[in-house]
């Protein structure tokens, strides 16, 4: 006899469907696994090396970025942001031949080279020197510049290499206005001169007076390097601190609330000994001195500098370059008082239209300091 089929219970029918469920989700997810992404490659500036059998470089943790750090870079990415700065490349430009620039007006005749870009001649016409007979007055001592090899409006670099190209190159000019012959003023010259990596611009604008303006520019591989210009082979009439020529230079001083006249052979000389004094002297019609004496003494440390560049008001005092600054003395040699500078001073003259205006070299500078003084300028006392 056939026994009867025991039929499945509601809670066993439920549990072997849920079995079921769990089989198919569990053999579904091992066959359609998803394939692993390709990793990207690390660019140039990120990639590293290690060494063989060294533990390969470990990524660094992320961090949290506190509410005062929100600019900060993170370590590590530092390296990739920095480069080198790009080299500008510049174009070499120079003349083929050296030329004279003449620039003229009433009362000068420049002449000018663009070998260097230097001037070889600057003639005040209504001026005459101690020579006999007189010759119209030439500022550029052209025997001393020949000699030591520098000329007025030479280049000054700290770098003596670049210094030497800037003032032996051959500078391509433009003339304006560009007319064949003298050029009358007003007019402007400008020089440049590049050997691809040291460029150099000289632009002087001439007026009618006795000013000039006068502006330099220098750059290496597209940057800007400091540069400045100097007066080479020394300033003014040689012939006047030489006693001879028929023509007296005087100088202006005051003295007891009158303008009273110093004949040039007895200016002031400073002395650059340990003493640091400041002496006066006769010269003689035969070029010897005589009767030297004291001016004033500017005493200092060691090594802060030495009675040297002098010059004077109109008023008869004298300003002269010394350890600390620059000194001003009256006519009687009476110290009045120091005017401390940045740096130690070497050398001054008067500028601007009014001669108000001292300009000061400096160690590594050039001041420019005005005052309530006129300044004497002893080609301009007429």
């Amino acid at each position: 006899m056939t026994e009867p089929k025991k039929e499945m219970s509601h809670e066993y029918r439920t549990l072997l469907a849920v079995i079921l469920c769990l089989a198919v989700l569990i053999g579904a997810s091992y066959f359609n696994k998803p394939k692993p992404q390709p990793q990207p490659e690390p660019s140039p500036a990120a990639t590293t090396s290690t060494a063989p059998n060294s533990p390969a470089p470990v990524a660094p943790a992320p961090t949290t970025q506190s509410p005062t750090a929100k600019n900060s870079t993170p370590v590590g990415s530092q390296a990739a942001a920095v480069s080198p700065a790009p080299v500008i490349s510049v174009p070499a430009r120079a003349a083929t031949a050296e030329r004279t620039i003449v620039v003229e007006s009433g009362v000068y005749h420049v002449e000018l080279s663009n070998k260097g870009a230097v001037a070889h001649k600057w003639i005040l016409e209504k001026y005459t020197d101690e020579s006999t007979p007189p010759r119209a007055l030439d500022l550029v001592h052209a025997d001393a510049s020949a000699q030591f090899g520098g000329w007025p409006l030479a280049v000054v670099m700290d770098d003596p290499q670049l210094e030497s190209r800037a003032n032996s190159a051959l500078y391509e000019v433009t003339v304006t206005p560009d007319t064949p012959g003298a050029i009358q003023a007003p007019a402007e010259v400008d020089f440049a001169w590049s050997d691809g990596h040291l460029s150099i611009t000289k632009k002087l604008k001439f007026d009618t007076s006795y000013t000039v303006n006068v502006q330099i520019s220098a750059e290496l591989d597209g940057r800007p390097v400091a540069a400045a210009l100097a007066w080479r082979g020394g300033f003014g009439d040689p012939g006047a601190f030489r006693g001879r020529g028929s023509q007296s230079t005087q100088a202006f001083y005051s003295q007891g609330g009158k303008l009273e006249l110093l004949a040039a052979n007895k200016l002031g000389v400073a002395d650059n000994s340990a003493q640091k004094n400041i002496r006066v002297y006769d010269f003689q019609t035969d070029g010897t001195l005589r009767n030297g004496r004291i001016f004033g003494e500017e005493p200092g440390p060691k090594g802060e500098g030495v009675p040297d560049g002098m010059r004077l008001d109109r008023a008869g005092n004298l300003y002269v370059t010394g350890p600390g600054g620059l000194w001003v003395w009256d006519s009687d040699g009476h110290h009045l008082g120091t005017i401390m500078l940045p740096e130690q001073p070497a050398n001054l003259a008067w500028g601007d239209a009014d001669l108000k205006t001292l300009y000061i070299t400096a160690t590594t500078s050039l001041y420019k300091l005005k005052t309530n003084a006129t300044g004497f300028v002893p080609y301009l006392a007429k």
